[in-house]
């Protein structure tokens, strides 16, 4: 069995000449199985060992024998042994996580810990810290059905990576069998933690009930669902290469953590990226993938296939939106009614005299003009940021505002009105531009959306006695 290991960590790239290895060790079969083999394959391929042993608080007197066996295993091998006490019950209820969530980030928590520590001690980059836990072919088979059962998908059913930053699983090639039948041929004893025969975890039933209940159907159906794993990580390593490329193509961190996905690039690629790539862009908007299932992907998908300004709830407190050329994913803002933000008045004096009334609005400035029409062959200004209206038509005088609940504009000379909500959709604003659109309103009568059009009733006629004209200019400083 040693040689098969030493094959796996050299197929995978787990262990160079100078490396210092921490072994998680619990004390149970498997890990002190892994702690034996790797003290062997140390002195073979030139790396150290040590070990690292978390005590749950879980199982009392027996919790505390299995650390004192723990530490007198590795002193009887002169290996560095330290031990990490955590209080697990107590820390599952402060987080909400069952005692098998718990425990797990506890014991990565420790060996992170002593990673770090065993980083400083050396300090030098050609000997690199690793944190070898004892996994094998049944935890993999487990872990994958585990996963199926979870709806996780392909990422899912690769089950346990070998190698995953510095965290290696030397024992991926192994059997259950093989690592009692090898502790069993030296006559080394081990612990046995009583709640492993348990059915009341989920991972246990699975372990305990479903695992061999398929070797009975087919005596290599865990050796054959380690070979599936491998397969599956190749297949999603390339996947994974093909979505990073496509993400980087079709997907944009906007500021304040928005991202972008435009759903016209996206087209140009098959469905499995498109929804991997959704998939990454929420998963980067919420900071985790924890809670990201394949309903999430299959709601992004649709909506991608939506109305615009259609919005759907994810978690992690986000909203995705439809835009005209994509979806926007970004934190959810609890909307209120929207008070006007007034900007400026038009006074009427002021815009009369020559000089115009110059009022500040967000981005620039309008500068308003008041005169007399004398002549009836006008050329009216083209220019999408100076317009002329009507004056005398305005009835509750002129604000400068954005907007607010109730505006409406006139859109034609029958005098068919449409709410400003649905003109800013016709013209394609994206939500979020909306309220940063400065407003001329006369009352709820929208007179001019700049940089857009002015109302139809307010249009200048052979009538008109005077006019006025509005022009916007950008502040170059903001």
């Amino acid at each position: 069995m040693t040689e098969k290991v030493m094959h796996y960590l050299k197929q995978h790239h787990m262990i160079e000449e100078n490396d210092h290895v921490i072994a998680g060790v619990s004390g149970g079969a498997d890990s002190v199985c892994l702690f034996l083999v790797l003290i062997k394959l140390g002195e073979r391929m030139g790396f150290t060992v040590s070990v690292v042993h978390v005590e749950h608080g879980i199982r009392g007197e027996e919790s505390l024998r299995d650390a004192d066996f723990v530490k007198k295993l590795a002193d009887a091998y002169g290996i560095d042994c330290r031990v990490y006490s955590c209080p697990v019950p107590e820390l599952a209820r402060q987080q909400g996580l069952s005692l098998e969530e718990a425990a797990r980030k506890a014991r990565y928590d420790a060996f992170r810990a002593q990673a770090l520590k065993e980083e400083k001690r050396y300090g030098i980059e050609s000997r690199q810290v690793k944190i070898a836990v004892a996994h094998h072919r049944e935890d993999q088979a487990e872990t994958m059905l585990f996963h199926l059962c979870r709806g996780s998908g392909i990422d899912g059913l690769r089950g346990m990576h070998p190698v995953r930053g510095n965290i290696i699983r030397p024992f991926l090639c192994v059997s259950r069998q093989e690592i009692e039948g090898y502790l069993k041929g030296i006559n080394q004893d081990f612990c046995r933690d009583a709640t492993n025969d348990s059915t009341d975890y989920s991972r246990n039933f699975i372990r305990h009930e479903i695992i061999p209940g398929m070797e009975e159907v087919n005596p290599g159906s865990v050796s054959h669902m380690a070979k599936t794993a491998e397969e599956l990580s190749e297949i999603a390593d390339y996947l994974e290469d093909q979505t990073q490329a496509a993400f980087i193509q079709a997907v944009k961190k906007e500021k304040e953590g928005k991202y972008f996905c435009d759903t016209k690039k996206l087209k140009n690629y098959p469905r499995v990226i498109v929804c991997r790539v959704l998939k990454m862009a929420l998963e980067q908007a919420a900071g985790s993938s924890k809670n990201i299932s394949r309903e999430h992907v299959n709601a992004l998908e649709d909506l991608a296939g939506g109305r615009v300004s259609r919005r759907i709830s994810l978690p992690y407190r986000l909203t995705a939106e439809r835009t005209y050329d994509g979806i926007r994913i970004f934190p959810e803002i609890k909307e209120h009614m929207q008070q006007e933000n007034v900007f400026g008045m038009l006074h009427e004096e002021a815009a009369i005299r020559g000089e115009g009334e110059e009022i500040d609005v967000p981005g620039g400035k309008i500068r308003c003009y008041i005169w007399q029409n004398v002549k009836k062959d006008l050329n009216f200004p083209k220019n999408q940021y100076t317009k002329w209206l009507d004056y005398d038509k305005i009835k509750n005088g002129l604000l400068f505002r954005s907007r607010k609940s109730g505006d409406y504009i006139t859109i034609d000379a029958m005098g068919h009105k449409k709410k400003l909500k649905e003109f800013f959709i016709h013209e394609k604003v994206p939500r979020d531009c909306r309220s940063r659109v400065v407003l001329a309103a006369d009352g709820s009568h929208i007179v001019w959306a700049v940089g857009y059009r002015i109302s139809e009733e307010y249009k200048v006629t052979a009538d008109t006695r005077r006019i006025l004209q509005m022009q916007w200019t950008e502040d170059k400083n903001e």
